[in-house]
């Protein structure tokens, strides 16, 4: 009692608090939501799968036009098994791309957090890997 917790533990503590959030079918009461939806944003770097999963859902209540219509998309950007066919396919370059011109502002900061968690994730395990191998 009143020690430093644990990586695992703080993570399932997290994943417990955003699966409360992600299960809310709307933000029309939540209190600073502001502030949720940026803490929300800035989870999605982070390089846990699951963290990464529920803090779309708890974006996604939000119901933004930006973000709502990709939202398979995104989801599959996270999975690692379908990441790579998903990044083939979901086009975002504007001229023929399936992101509608007005989505760009919104949704590329999103794309771009959830990639960025994705190149972490794929460096630290490329250096584990390397690491295990000498």
């Amino acid at each position: 009692p009143g020690g430093a917790m644990a990586r695992g533990e703080a993570t399932n503590l997290l994943v417990a608090w955003l699966g409360v959030f992600a299960g809310m079918p709307s933000v029309a009461g939540l209190h600073r939501k502001e502030d949720m939806y940026r803490a929300f944003f800035n989870m999605l770097t982070k390089t846990n799968n699951q963290v990464q999963q529920l803090s779309l859902k708890c974006l996604l209540a939000w119901r933004e036009p930006f973000l709502w219509p990709y939202r398979d998309n995104l989801e599959r950007l996270i999975l690692d098994d379908k990441f790579r066919d998903e990044l083939r396919a979901f086009k975002v370059e504007s001229d023929q791309g399936t992101v509608k011109h007005e989505h760009r502002p919104g949704l590329i900061p999103v794309l771009t957090r959830i990639l960025y968690a994705k190149l972490v994730q794929r460096k630290v395990q490329g250096s584990k890997t390397a690491l295990s191998q000498r």
